[in-house]
């Protein structure tokens, strides 16, 4: 007998080999040409859809420019194949939802990944479809577009819009936060995940109509992390313009992590990979797998730095930045059926963590009480109490690692 999160993950697992085998061929007749600001792109042209995958729209952020803004890629000659996803951003392994893990995180990681993928019916000069801008889950450490499900192309041919989704640095890669300590070189060492995100959005604004899409009509949506992104750029000044409408599907971002728990955030991650303050250039010389060896126990979020992100997007109120941008906040359907009895509420004390004890286990008080002194006699490791990104006890809006 096997339970049946066991089953789905074997099924899903020998599901996963034949769609990862499916993902990393070509399949499809090549499709048009494409002329973008930085060189022509070929697609493949599949049921109707024309794919353009790996499109650089930033330079390589590895060596000289980890952890600082990105810039605009080189310009290439002739005509690039996009016919291929292209590695995702530096990451952990998450197992978080097991069930998933088969249909994404197949493809090898690089830390030149600043590149987007595009679906459109019809690629055109003068586009006046509307553009939706995938942001992907994963919290802000892990994910890629590059997963199963969020391939572009049903949408594309089902609602005749144009699908894009873009790849960016995430958890220390993307976010950490060198500005208060690292000098002038780190002045804008801020929220690097975001200002990936917000030149993909220039990319979208400048190229998408050489695709067939309105670049007056453009739709930021994204889910759980993704949700978290779409939330938190609807307050950079930045963004103004780039996007016309948002979609926040469960996990939008209200509040977001502090410049002084940012800075100590660093401070603690420096020490984790062996660099010290007054020699943070040894951060670009550092092996990738160093970094993220490094990653355990950091605290991913972006950061009130108070010039790319001036304030919490949504506490003590509404930020005024986008406050004619129209937002649809929601849920997915069926997410909590993998966890319908999961409480994510954060444990502020002992009392709490009894209670919870009990409504889990369906204990009474006292038998959840024994439960956990036994715990801590045997040294189970047990919830920790949980402070927001504004220092205070409460909700957690920091992701989980994957959704």
């Amino acid at each position: 007998m096997i339970d049946r999160r066991t089953f789905l993950h074997g099924a899903l697992a020998a599901a996963g080999a034949w769609t990862t085998g499916w993902s990393v061929r070509a399949e499809g007749a090549p499709g048009a040409v494409v002329t973008t600001t930085h060189g022509k792109v070929k697609g493949l042209l599949v049921d109707r859809v024309h794919a353009f995958k790996h499109v650089p729209y930033g330079a390589s952020t590895a060596g000289a420019r980890r952890f600082l803004p990105p810039i605009e890629p080189q310009p290439w000659t002739g005509v690039r194949d996009a016919f291929e996803f292209g590695p995702r951003s530096p990451q952990a392994r998450s197992t978080f939802v097991p069930e998933w893990m088969p249909l994404t995180g197949t493809e090898p990681m690089s830390e030149d990944c600043l590149h987007l993928n595009v679906w459109t019916p019809q690629p055109a000069s003068g586009g006046t479809r509307p553009v939706m801008v995938w942001l992907h889950g994963g919290g802000y450490t892990g994910g890629s577009p590059a997963a199963k499900p969020y391939e572009g192309a049903s949408l594309a041919r089902t609602r005749d819009v144009v699908v894009v989704s873009i790849t960016h640095r995430l958890n220390a890669f993307g976010f950490l936060y060198l500005k208060d300590i690292g000098g002038e070189r780190y002045r804008d060492a801020s929220n690097v995940c975001l200002k990936d995100i917000l030149l993909g959005l220039q990319w979208v604004r400048d190229n998408i109509a050489a695709f067939g899409g309105d670049p007056t009509n453009v739709t930021i949506v994204g889910q759980s992390g993704g949700a978290g992104k779409v939330s938190t750029l609807l307050g950079m000044p930045a963004g103004r313009g780039l996007y016309h409408r948002a979609v926040a599907q469960s996990g939008s971002a209200v509040t977001s992590m502090t410049a002084s728990v940012a800075s100590e955030q660093a401070d603690k991650f420096l020490a984790r990979v062996g660099v010290t303050r007054d020699a943070l250039d040894a951060l670009h010389v550092l092996p990738m797998e160093q970094l993220i060896a490094g990653l355990q126990g950091f605290q991913t979020s972006p950061v009130v730095d108070g010039v790319s992100l001036p304030q919490h997007v949504f506490d003590p109120a509404p930020t005024a930045i986008s406050a004619n941008i129209p937002l649809l906040i929601g849920s997915t359907e069926t997410e909590v059926t993998w966890s319908v009895n999961t409480d994510y509420t954060p444990i502020e004390d002992d009392d709490a963590l009894r209670a919870r004890i009990a409504r889990a286990l369906r204990k009474d008080a006292e038998a959840a009480g024994n439960l956990d002194s036994e715990g801590r006699d045997k040294r189970v490791p047990r919830p920790q109490m949980n402070r927001n990104a504004a220092g205070k006890l409460g909700v957690d809006w920091s992701f989980p690692a994957s959704l």
